[in-house]
């Protein structure tokens, strides 16, 4: 491995981080910067799924189907094909994030509660289910 020359300040901020070696203090800055980027793809995934009232799977049946409109109206196919882009991004993260907490032992990882995705997919549902019904109410 090739040594890493730094500025003392820089050495003694990241003496703050957690882990015992130099490659589990930057494996830690790693997990929390990935960490940072899916959420803003989530983010941005939960706007789309909140402006079409739909899942993924379902906004893409939609679209198959025509029921959204021309499919190729620029606004749509470029909301289509951002979201084709922002599900291949959370993958692709999430890979990263695999790989890097390999290389953390469990003991080691940054104490945070870990969401779990089943709960979060549900929540993310039920709060879209809530928006249809608002917005129903809203044209009715």
């Amino acid at each position: 491995m090739a040594a890493v020359e730094m500025a003392p300040q820089i050495q003694l901020l990241l003496d703050e981080i957690g882990g015992e070696t130099t490659d589990q203090k930057i494996a830690h800055l790693l997990l929390n910067e990935l960490r940072r980027y899916l959420e803003e793809c989530e983010r941005e995934m939960l706007d789309l799924e909140i402006k079409y009232g739909l899942t993924y799977e379902e906004f893409k049946a939609h679209l198959e189907a025509g029921k959204l409109g021309d499919p190729f109206s620029y606004p749509l196919e470029q909301d289509a094909m951002r979201w084709d882009d922002l599900m291949a991004e959370r993958q692709h993260w999430l890979s990263r994030l695999k790989t890097i907490k390999g290389l953390l032992e469990p003991e080691e990882h940054v104490p945070c509660e870990e969401p779990d995705v089943e709960e979060v997919m549900a929540e993310m549902e039920s709060i879209m289910e809530r928006l249809k019904r608002d917005s129903d109410r809203g044209q009715g």
